[in-house]
């Protein structure tokens, strides 16, 4: 903080001598006047300025301080104070034991002050390399495990990453030694895969190479694979087979007795001899854990027979029966599998097999259960295969589909159209028409009607019907039926229309209109309380008319398909009181020819 106290007193003496030279006293002579203070507290500086310094490098630590006169300084290291005085302090050559608080101390040796600041400076060895290290060679599934971080530095933090995310703790993951350790407790096939350490400084940080965490566990589900008879004379091969890292070793007894080493035993001829009961015992070095298979009973083989294949329903209806295929072959041993074509059938939510393979069953059939299904019986001696079964599946009808050719959405009198209704069904469905609710005599998917007239439009409806599902569907087809527009006429309620009497207009149509609208002197009519629709707006009534509604009218009608505009009808409305009911034109006519009279005359 910069010292004000000085500056304060020059001023206060050179205002009194000021005061004093203009009252007239005569001047001294000059008096040098300086104020002595400080030290304020030191500020330090390190070039080069960083937060934290590498070992070997170079540095220089400056001090200063507000102080006149000038302070002394002297520096002191973790509280140890060093020979001789200086505002700066060099360091050649950083060590890791350089590390620590400078404190350095300003002093004024006329105020007998004195001010000290104290730096940190933080000095660490670069990370050269990181590695990870595991406490055992050989990971044991469900034995305790750990995996440490070994830099070559000085590292403040430490992270794990798994197969490069994150690596994820629990109960059973844990990390200790400032993250520098993780350990499983137990460790688990789970656990599989790449571990990394990256361990940082202040500065900057390193990944270590990756190191691949394998478990080694086993041996577990011990099997054996081979068929349970061979004919005599023939070579029986079994296989032994176990889930174990690293592989294991294996070991064959028969009943009872050790017999082969290796994963397959085989034997050569098969002899009366080789009937009984084997064993396979699986051996796990690392883990140091010996497993055995479930015996297995050999014994000698007759040929098999072809396979029949009977079905306990003769037509299958969708959605109502369950069908179950049963399959038979003789000999001694036999197993059986089911072909669907030449792909090998297995459960599944639609298809059921009984333990033996024997029997296979569909609940409630779908039409795409349909097809040709195999029966495979074989034994260690032979196998032979079915004659196809062809599973047909009985289904509808569905909701029928007509179409109408030509298709249109209203038909004119007089053309000649074909309605068609198809629906899915197996067997083909037998169709049958009504009209309007009254069957019609045909027995088929097309109906054909030539010359439509008015009195074929209607509701025509279609259904189908299946002899072998005892089901049946319909759908009902509206056919819209009209007669050409061939004219529209507006006609009036009355020849003479009188001004505050009602009067209406009708439209009338030659042909079949579903719609009317009314036009006043080529503008849509508006309409109000006195001037209304009716008839579906085939009439226009004015209750009462007035002159104002005088002009030329139009209907419009229209079908479906198109639509006609009529002549123009011009209303000229009456006035009942006779001579006033000259017409607004008249009336100027007649001003005009007085008025050429009276010029005449005054001319």
């Amino acid at each position: 903080m910069k010292n004000t106290r000085a500056p304060v007193l020059s001023l206060l003496l050179l205002t009194l001598i000021k005061a004093a030279v203009s009252n007239g006293s005569p001047a001294s002579e000059p008096l040098d006047l300086n104020g002595n203070y400080g030290p304020d507290t030191p500020i330090v500086t390190i070039s080069p300025p960083n937060q934290v310094y590498f070992v070997g490098a170079d540095i220089t630590m400056s001090c200063s301080a507000q102080s006149s006169p000038p302070a002394v300084y002297q520096w002191a290291f973790n509280s140890v104070f060093y020979n001789g005085s200086g505002s700066e302090l060099s360091i050649k050559l950083l060590q890791l034991d350089n590390a620590g608080n400078y404190t350095c101390m300003a002093y004024n040796n006329i105020t007998r002050r004195y001010a000290a600041f104290t730096q940190e400076l933080s000095v660490v060895a670069p990370i050269t390399t990181v590695t990870v290290s595991p406490s055992r060679a050989q990971p044991i599934e469900n034995k305790t495990f750990s995996l440490s971080c070994e830099v070559s530095g000085t590292a403040d933090s430490w992270r794990w990453l798994k197969d490069d995310q994150p690596l994820s703790t629990n109960e059973r993951i844990t990390l200790s030694g400032e993250n520098s350790t993780v350990s499983f407790n137990p460790v688990l096939q789970s656990d599989n895969g790449t571990y990394q350490c990256v361990a940082s400084d202040p500065i900057s940080g390193m990944v270590s190479p990756g190191y691949t965490l394998v478990v080694n566990y086993g041996p577990q589900q011990v099997s054996i694979s081979g068929p349970d008879a061979y004919p005599i004379g023939s070579t029986a091969s079994f296989t032994c087979s176990a889930l174990s890292h690293p592989p294991c070793e294996y070991t064959w007894l028969f009943n009872g007795k050790e017999i082969a080493q290796g994963s397959v035993f085989t034997i050569s001829p098969v002899m009366p001899a080789s009937v009984g009961s084997y064993t396979c015992e699986a051996f796990n070095s690392v883990t140091g854990k010996k497993t055995s298979s479930i015996r297995k009973e050999f014994q000698l083989t007759t040929h098999v027979s072809q396979p029949t294949v009977r079905s306990n329903v003769t037509d299958p209806v969708e959605f109502n029966d369950t069908v179950s295929l049963t399959c038979t072959a003789y000999g001694s041993a036999v197993f059986y599998r089911w072909l669907n074509g030449s792909s090998v059938v297995s459960d599944s939510e639609r298809i059921r097999l009984s333990d033996d393979n024997k029997t296979l069953t569909i609940p409630r059939v779908l039409r795409s259960d349909d097809g040709t299904l195999y029966c495979y019986a074989f034994n260690a001696a032979s196998n032979s295969t079915s004659e196809p079964f062809h599973l047909v599946v009985n289904y509808g009808p569905d909701a029928p589909v007509v179409i109408i050719s030509p298709p249109n959405q209203v038909y004119f009198v007089g053309v000649d159209l074909t309605m068609s209704c198809s629906a899915q069904s197996y067997p083909p469905a037998i169709y049958q028409w009504a009209f309007n609710g009254i069957y019609l005599k045909e027995l088929a998917s097309e109906l054909s009607i030539t010359q439509l007239s008015l009195d074929n439009a209607g509701n025509y409806t279609c259904m189908a019907y299946n002899n072998i599902t005892r089901r049946y569907a319909a759908f009902t087809q509206e056919l819209s039926v009209v007669a050409p527009i061939t004219t529209v006429a507006v006609s009036p309620s009355r020849a003479q229309p009188i001004e505050n009497k009602t009067f209406s207009l009708s439209c009338e149509v030659s042909g079949t209109a579903d719609s009317w609208r009314w036009l006043k002197d080529d503008q849509p009519l508006s309409t109000n309380e006195r001037i209304t629709l009716s008839g579906e707006s085939s009439t226009v009534s004015f209750n009462p008319v007035l002159q104002s509604d005088n002009g030329t009218y139009q209907c419009v009608a229209s079908d479906p398909i198109s639509g006609m505009i009529s002549p123009g009808y011009t209303l000229v409305v009456n006035n009942p009181n006779g001579s006033a009911s000259l017409a607004s034109g008249h009336a100027v006519e007649v001003a005009i020819a007085v008025l050429v009279l009276l010029l005449c005359v005054s001319g």
